[in-house]
């Protein structure tokens, strides 16, 4: 069940044609979409955003829409906007060089996607150039030839496809917990006796959570899993937990463009990602006549470094360092002594922590002293996504 709050200000709903769009629309969506229409000045400063999955603007050009647009924004809420013809030339052009026109652009470029009624609004639209997240669906009050239900019907897929998009900020934080202790049990055989949640309860109250999640948290799990390149660990884990789980078509989702693209295979440990000549020299200065292993290890660690600031890592990488770290022997003090030369030692702490904290990883294992911090939250957040746009 999706809930989407419909918003509309009060001058759009003023104009006929676009009070029948609305209330319309909001009469037909399918089952499975829970809809509240709300007109500005109806108290919207007290809305409570967290309870929607996504929130659908009307209209242009309203102080309380771009403000709870921002609002939405910084809480994670993903949103769609349908202009109505307020962003045609002849309606940006009475409004230039104001702080209407920056606050209007600034709400359409953090959209999830944008729902234009025809073909002159489209390419008008297009010209923009603020978001290319775009969907036509016709106006059933202006055409006959379109339905409410079958525009209701479009208009919910552009939902889903937005959802399908961004599932990483719609996984509750249960799920946040499940996910990290799967992809151990489905990347380390000896998981159940080193996570210290099996250690606090049984694997049977583990096993016990999947039962508690709905459909749609089933749908953004696997979805997730397959934008996050790891599959293959979480299905593993489900089949060895016995867990059954809904079989779920990722040829058929679609979804839009990610602002970033990851690399393809396992995590580089043979080559440098980054072609800095500079780093190449020192690398190649450091690894000198050290272990295969220990400059694998640090060569993981510098192509995490690389994938992160490039904002290119997928979550299956940092699983893939926790296999490294976990499964191959290295002599630690070698590895500490070519991390600080190579100036990796505080990210390699940060990632220890991480490794900790999301994967599991018991202090016997830990080559570097966990680092904790704004900073280590910070690298989280980046590696599993969750609460980041993925546009």
């Amino acid at each position: 069940m999706l809930k989407v709050l419909l918003f509309v200000p009060h001058h759009v709903d003023a104009v006929a044609i676009n009070h029948d769009l609305v209330s319309g629309l909001a009469k037909s969506y399918p089952e499975g979409v829970d809809v509240q229409l709300v007109v500005s000045g109806e108290h919207h400063q007290s809305l409570q955003l967290e309870e929607y999955d996504l929130i659908h603007f009307f209209g242009s050009w309203s102080h309380a829409a771009c403000l709870l647009a921002a609002k939405a924004y910084s809480h994670g809420v993903p949103y769609i906007v349908t202009p109505l013809g307020g962003l045609q030339p002849w309606e940006t052009s009475k409004r230039k060089h104001t702080i209407l026109l920056r606050r209007q652009r600034q709400l359409v470029e953090h959209a999830a996607a944008v729902h234009v009624c025809g073909k002159l609004e489209h390419d008008n639209f297009v010209s923009l150039g603020w978001n290319k997240r775009l969907a036509v669906v016709k106006n059933p009050v202006l055409t006959s030839q379109i339905t409410f239900e079958n525009a209701a019907n479009q208009i919910e897929r552009l939902y889903r496809k937005v959802m399908d998009s961004n599932c990483q900020l719609c996984l509750r934080p249960e799920i946040h917990d499940i996910m990290g202790v799967l992809l151990q049990i489905g990347t380390d055989p000896n998981a159940f006796d080193l996570n210290p949640a099996f250690q606090e309860k049984s694997k049977e109250e583990f096993v016990s959570q999947f039962a508690r999640l709905s459909p749609e948290d089933w749908r953004r799990l696997l979805i997730y899993s397959d934008q996050e390149h790891i599959t293959d660990n979480v299905l593993q884990a489900l089949e060895s937990l016995e867990v059954n789980y809904p079989a779920l078509n990722m040829s058929e989702i679609s979804r839009f463009e990610p602002k970033s693209r990851y690399l393809d295979g396992r995590l580089k440990t043979d080559a440098l990602l980054s072609k800095n000549i500079l780093l190449k020299n020192k690398v190649k200065e450091v690894f000198e006549n050290n272990g295969e292993n220990e400059c694998q290890l640090c060569l993981a660690l510098l192509n995490i470094h690389y994938e992160l600031n490039h904002h290119t890592l997928p979550l299956s990488h940092f699983v893939d360092l926790y296999s490294i770290t976990r499964f191959r022997d290295v002599d630690e003090d070698m590895v500490k002594e070519m991390a600080a030369r190579l100036n990796i030692d505080d990210l390699a702490a940060r990632l220890t922590s991480a490794m900790s904290t999301f994967l599991g990883l018991p202090d016997g294992f830990w080559i570097f002293k966990p680092k904790n911090g704004k900073k280590t939250r910070k690298i989280i957040k980046e590696i599993t996504k969750f609460g980041l746009y993925n546009y």
